[in-house]
């Protein structure tokens, strides 16, 4: 279906279909993430795991993956500071479009400001500050070099957050 629909833009006849391409690629991406999104809900509501952990740890994973291969390729090109760029980038994009566009545009679609619980969102907030924080301050601290030692720090840390956000959803239960 995917080839079906997305122009293969290494091929003679659609090779400057470029934005057509993206395009597609965009919306289809954009169906996957929906679909993931409706699938958590349903299979945490069965398994009774707290909206809160499937965001956190399904969720997040799932549409990080692709943003980790590509540091991954970039970083093993010898590009770590493109690696690094990728990150930053992605959760800045995340923050400020992934929320603000749809909060935009919940206010004229449904005519009625959204409410978001902030329950828990101060100790997010800071989580977000301190890895921030930790992460220049470990790339300072070697140096400014990335190797396997900063890796197994970062995944450390990653596992803390993962356990952390369990156990606050378990304790807000």
């Amino acid at each position: 279906l995917l080839r079906c629909t997305i122009p293969n833009i290494s091929e003679g006849f659609f090779k400057d279909w470029m934005v057509l391409s993206f395009t597609m690629c965009i919306v289809w991406i954009g169906g996957f993430c929906l679909l993931m999104v409706d699938l958590a809900s349903k299979i945490g509501c069965l398994l009774r795991v707290d909206p809160v952990i499937m965001g956190v740890v399904l969720l997040a994973a799932g549409t990080s993956v692709p943003d980790m291969m590509a540091s991954m390729i970039v970083a093993r090109n010898g590009q770590a500071d493109m690696a690094i760029a990728n990150a930053v980038g992605s959760n800045v994009f995340d923050i400020f479009l992934g929320l603000g566009l749809p909060w935009f545009l919940v206010g004229p679609i449904l005519n009625r400001p959204s409410l978001v619980k902030t329950q828990g969102i101060a100790a997010n907030v800071a989580i977000l500050l301190g890895a921030v924080f930790l992460y220049v301050a470990t790339i300072v601290i070697n140096r400014w070099q990335m190797n396997s030692k900063i890796g197994v720090v970062f995944v450390f840390l990653y596992v803390l957050y993962i356990v952390y956000s369990i156990f606050s959803a378990g304790t807000a239960s």
